[in-house]
């Protein structure tokens, strides 16, 4: 009996077999897709081990996406869209993350009161809402600088945009933040000097 070898079919009749449940399938595409996807999430991530937990998660969706009624067009194009957006996402979580560190571990030798932790939450809430505010593009480049510290040329080479228009657009995102962060540190003040005695 002769065996099928999988690695000559294309991605198209890799995804009509893997509709039909066969493993052997994701493992075809793992060969010919993981690490240009592992590099990938890579520069976003900057961690070795978070990207190949990133790229494991992907290829599982890839995997449960099999009976899904909308057919994917590209195989290679899917995995680079969620890989993108995965990373993403993960970058603002830990935006998020140094944003609490940054701006709420202060230095309180005495214990908060149910007062105190409401202001704070509502402080953080606040800086929260305006990282989900900022357009899609802006927020994009913002966390590609902060988080993944790609120079304005590498973001404006990875989103095919000028590096001027990078320049502007992390202008009006640091801008946005610290209008909000003066704000919110008006508010807070009294709170603090509360606590000095």
């Amino acid at each position: 009996m002769k065996t099928l070898n999988f690695n000559t079919y294309s991605d198209i009749e890799l995804q009509e077999l893997m509709a039909k449940d066969n493993p052997i399938v994701l493992k075809i595409f793992m060969h010919r897709y993981e690490e240009q996807v592992y590099q990938f999430v890579l520069k976003f991530l900057k961690s070795p081990q978070l990207a190949e937990e990133v790229t494991q998660d992907i290829f599982l969706k890839l995997w449960e996406t099999r009976n899904s009624p909308e057919k994917i067009q590209s195989i290679a194009k899917w995995l680079y869209t969620v890989a993108r957006n995965r990373s993403l996402n993960l970058i603002k979580q830990n935006q998020c993350r140094l944003l609490r560190e940054n701006y709420f571990a202060m230095q309180i030798s005495n214990e908060l009161d149910g007062e105190d932790e409401i202001i704070l939450r509502d402080y953080q809430n606040a800086i929260n809402s305006l990282l989900e505010s900022l357009p899609s593009k802006r927020k994009e480049i913002y966390m590609l600088k902060s988080i993944s510290g790609l120079t304005n040329e590498e973001i404006a080479l990875q989103l095919n945009i000028s590096p001027h228009t990078v320049k502007n657009q992390l202008t009006k995102s640091y801008s946005s933040i610290k209008k909000l962060i003066s704000y919110l540190f008006s508010l807070i003040l009294p709170f603090l000097i509360s606590n000095i005695h």
